[in-house]
Parts: structure tokens; sequence; C-alpha cells
């Protein structure tokens, strides 16, 4: 045995107990895992790693910069013969305890201290299912008390605002034309005076001004930063105006002149080229037609052009609309980095920029190109990042790269709103015995035999993981007499508009059905299926019923799923279907932090 071990790789004698079991000639150095147990042989298990792209960040609202990165040492790379240790200063002690010490040293008729502060036990997180319990903690209490107490000390009103008359009447007649009073939410409450406290000149600051505005789904984002990003650019057109007749009238009262004089270095023989001065980035080509139908109805009364740029438009389309000089440009990354490369000053005017849905414009996917959007802005006055979502990752990058960003963050960041109930159905339970499809449809069934939305079409919105499954549930419901229809990247555009206007749009009436029975309260529901590709950004405010056929991979994609009912105030329902494959405690604690008002952990 001795013998044996001799051959071997010099090894400690408690690992040799463990190493004896591997057969002789069959043992190599390098197939030796790293931390073998002794007396038992196995490698140690490690804790599986979870991307930070898919854990929310619990730092959104603190506006320090990022910790310095460690310095390497170049002679010694691995840390070892160091002169000074690398450790971090001591913590300051607290207020409380330092008024603990001054009583007992008080009690004690003076000299030196005794007390000691006894250790907090070190307790494992009581959501022992989740695994990003730390990582999407909510903000703190202090920051909430903090954050309403400024809301409440600020306009309860649109008419509050500093904005100009033609955009209050914009609101008025295009935007809330359906409604008798209308006030901005807690988010619009806390942008739109400090996007509108920004200098307005011709002349671009050497750093923009950069905002984070994070805030619950169905709050009212986009109009937050529209209002504002608008204001300006019609405050720019009026000092620009002035600028042009103060020139005219020096240069027509400059001694040598003539009234018939011609500057021809002012006349562009060529096509004129677009000059944006506001750009709109979006994920997706949806979110892209929702935002510009926005957009277009502040037009009408503010005066202003605006173009889309998506896939849904042919390039002769996008062309004739780039050669009509748009101030605002809604684009995807992708698009709108392909036409840079041919119009490389298509940016050179651009002062205001938005990415919207940032941690999807600042994932991996989309990273490089909308960094490279950003570095052709040169002339950028403002830069304003808006999601729903922070992850540890985009955190981490906006705390390297913009230090100095506002955060403009709401107390109810990262939570689904209380409004928004959440019912578990398990299909491993009779009577559906593991029938995913058949649970579904029972579901359906109940909410359209349900009393509420009397008079008018249900909406209801059922997400799957994969957009292999939307085609075969699509299918099985229309079979059940569900008017159901799949919405997902092979969707022809035509259809894909229409499909998004009927849920995106206001209520509509239900048809006049003889009967009370279920088949005829089917025929006053319809449903959309569809994957991730409807959970961003879409305004779905008269969906009240949604169904999560699929559990999230992550509690990002499950608060935009939950998302999508109870927006703008309004009351709504989540379903989620579990079986013996879901972790089951995962989606109770979530249901518990739903009903507690409570950041999704």
């Amino acid at each position: 045995m001795l013998a044996k071990a001799s051959q071997r790789p010099a090894c400690c004698l408690l690992c040799l107990n463990g190493l004896s079991r591997i057969r002789p000639g069959t043992l190599d150095v390098t197939t030796i895992p790293f931390g073998v147990r002794a007396m038992g042989g196995g490698p140690r298990t490690q804790p599986k790693y979870r991307p930070a792209r898919l854990q929310l960040s619990q730092r959104v609202a603190i506006s320090e910069p990022a910790r310095p990165a460690k310095q390497k040492s170049a002679l010694y790379p691995g840390g070892l013969n160091q002169r000074e240790a690398n450790l971090p200063p001591p913590r300051k002690p607290s207020q409380a305890r330092i008024q603990r010490e001054s009583l007992q040293v008080a009690q004690e008729g003076g000299g030196e201290k005794k007390f000691k502060t006894p250790k907090k036990p070190n307790k494992r997180p009581d959501f022992k299912h989740l695994k990003m319990a730390r990582a999407l903690e909510t903000v703190s209490k202090g920051h909430k008390q903090r954050v309403r107490q400024t809301l409440n000390e600020l306009g309860g009103e649109f008419t509050d605002y500093p904005l100009l008359p033609s955009i209050q009447d914009a609101l008025a007649k295009d935007i809330f034309a359906d409604l008798d009073h209308y006030n901005p939410t807690p988010v619009q409450r806390l942008t739109i005076p400090a996007l509108l406290g920004h200098d307005v000149s011709n002349e671009p600051p050497k750093e923009p001004k950069s905002f984070l505005m994070a805030a619950e789904t169905g709050s009212g984002k986009t109009l937050a930063y529209l209002l504002p990003l608008i204001n300006h650019l019609k405050k720019e057109e009026a000092l620009e105006v002035e600028r042009k007749a103060a020139e005219a009238e020096a240069a027509k009262n400059a001694p040598g002149t003539s009234q018939y004089d011609v500057d021809l270095s002012e006349i562009d023989p060529g096509i004129p080229r677009p000059r944006p001065r506001v750009v709109i980035l979006l994920p997706t080509a949806e979110l892209v037609s929702q935002v510009g139908s926005i957009v277009k109805r502040l037009s009408h009364a503010v005066k202003f052009r605006s173009i889309l740029l998506s896939r849904d438009f042919s390039p002769t389309i996008i062309k004739n609309s780039l050669q009509a000089n748009p101030d605002i440009v809604i684009a995807t990354p992708h698009l709108l980095s392909s036409i840079a490369q041919s119009e490389p000053d298509i940016l050179s005017g651009c002062h205001y920029l938005v990415a919207d849905e940032a941690d999807s414009l600042f994932d991996r996917s989309f990273r490089e190109i909308t960094q490279s959007i950003l570095v052709r802005a040169e002339n950028l006055k403002q830069l304003i990042l808006c999601s729903a979502t922070i992850p540890k990752s985009l955190d981490t990058t906006l705390r390297t790269t913009y230090p100095n960003i506002i955060r403009l963050v709401t107390p109810n960041i990262h939570a689904i709103p209380r409004r928004v109930t959440l019912g578990i159905i398990d299909i491993d339970d009779d009577p559906y015995k593991g029938n995913k499809k058949l649970a579904c449809a029972d579901i359906l069934y109940n909410i359209a035999r349900d009393p509420d939305e009397t008079g008018f079409v249900k909406k209801v919105v059922v997400f799957v993981n994969s957009r292999d499954t939307t085609t075969p549930l699509t299918e099985y419901l229309q079979s059940k007499d569900i008017d159901a229809v799949e919405f997902g990247r092979d969707t022809q555009s035509r259809s894909e508009s229409k499909i998004l206007e009927y849920f995106t749009g206001p209520k509509v009436e239900a048809p006049q059905i003889a009967g009370s029975g279920p088949r005829a309260a089917l025929k006053r529901m319809k449903v959309l299926v569809t994957t991730d590709i409807a959970s961003r950004g879409v305004d779905t405010k008269q969906v009240k019923n949604v169904l999560l056929y699929d559990v999230p991979f992550s509690t990002v994609d499950f608060i935009h799923r939950a998302g999508r009912a109870g927006r703008m105030g309004r009351r709504g329902r989540a379903f989620v279907f579990v079986d013996k494959q879901t972790n089951k405690g995962w989606v109770r604690e979530i249901k518990e932090c739903m009903h507690m008002g409570q950041g999704l952990l």
C-alpha cells in the first residue's frame, strides 16, 4: 500500500484516504477535483451561479457611485508577498452604539469602557426558496417616506407645471379626452419637475445630465418623459427663430450690404440631411408603434414632426420619412444603428435621448448597439433611462459609466400593485390531473361567466415561455369555442398591428347574443396567447385578467407579465399554473409579497 502511495503525487495523509479508492494507473493530477473531501473523495458542492441580469438591484435609489475595483499587483498577481494587508477600513461606530457606551461609562463612574455590543445571530433568510432574496430587496423605508413627502410637496395637477399652453391643450383634448378629471401619477409628479428644471439653451453642455426613471409597471412613465422633452423642443425652436431674426436684422443693417444680397453658403444643393433633436430608443417594434401613437396625438396640437423606424416599414418609407427632417425619431436600436452607418451625422443634432426599457437595451443582446448610438450623440443635453426593473448588472453599469446620474425612483419599485391579486392553480389536483391545457380552458370559462365588465368584451392575455407553445395552445382553445389569437415573432405585420390595437385600445362593446349560458359568455371574451414579446411596455389598460400558463424564469419576467393587469390605478387578477416540477414555495412567497405590497424577492 505504501509502495503504491509513493508512486502518486504528493498529497496530505487525509487526502490519501479519499484517493485510495481510485484504481491504480487511472490517477492523473489534472483530473483530481479541487477540494477533495477527507474520508469522502467527492468534490465540494458550490452554490448555483445566477447571472446578475436576472437579479434586481436593491440600491436603485442610492446615488453613490460604484466602488472602485481593487488594484492588483503586477509583480505578484496572485496576491502573495504583499507588504501591506489589503483590508477594508474599519467601520465607524453607529450613533446608537456611542450612546450606549457613554451611558455605560457614566454608570460605572468613569474609567475605561467595558461595554461590548452583542453580536447579532447569523440567521439565514426566511425565504429559503428564493435564491435572489437579498438581491431583489426593495428600497429602504426611510427612502420611501422621503419620496412620499416629496410627492406631497409637488404639484397635484398638470396645470401646476410650467408646460406650454399648447401642451396643456393637447393633454385635455387628445390624451385625456375621455376622462372628466385627471391628475399626474407619482412618477409623473417626481419626474416632470426634475426634467423641466434643466436650462434650455442652444449651446450643449460639456457633460449631459443623466436621469434614471424607475417606477412600477403601468404608472405612466412614457408621458412622464414625453411632456418635458416636447416642452424643451418647442422652447429651443423659439430661441432658434429669435436668433435667426437677430442675425438677419444685424446683416441687413451692416454697412455695404444690400437687401438683394444672398448668402450662398446657406444653400444646400443636395437633399436636406435629417437632424432630429429628440431620439427615443425602444427594444421592439411593438413598443415603437405604441409610443409613436402617443407622440402623434400630441403633435396635432403642439405642431412638430415625428417618424417611426422599425421593421414594420419598408426602406422606401423610411427614406422618405428621414428626408422630411423630423424633430423626434422613435426607433429600435438595430435599425437606427444601421442608418447611422450610412448617415454618420444623423445624431449630431440630437439633444435629448431616451432609452426606454433600459434593462433590455443595456442587456447583452442590445448593449453594444446602444452604446454605439450614445457615442454618436455628441451634443446631448439630457440622457433619460427608463425601466420598471433594475437588475444588478444595469445598476453596476450605471454607477460605473454615469456616476453622477440623478435617480428618480418611486417607493413601489420592483413591486406589483396590491390591487392585482394572484391566484395559484395546481394542475396536479382534481379535476385536471396534470392536463394544463384543460386547466387553462377551465379558468377562461370561469372568467367568461364572471359578472364583471358587463356589456363589454373581456380581454384576457395568456403568457407562455416559448413561442412553440403559442400555436398548439391557441388551437386547443379554439377547439373549445374560445376566441383566441396568437401573437409572436412569426405574426404578420398587418395582423400584428391589428391585434395590438385591439388589446391596447379602449373598451369594446359586447355583441348582443341571445342566451346566458357558457357558450354565449364565451362570445363576449377575447384571448391573446403570447410570449414575453408583449410583456414589456405594452399598455393594456383594459386588460383585467392575465394567465401565466408557464411559470416565468425569474422575478423580472414575473413583474412584467403580471404588470399587464391593473394598470393606471385599475384592479386586476393574475393566475399562475404550477405542477410537480414547479417550485411552489417560490410562487407562494411571491403571492405573499404581492399581498403585503412589498417588492418581489
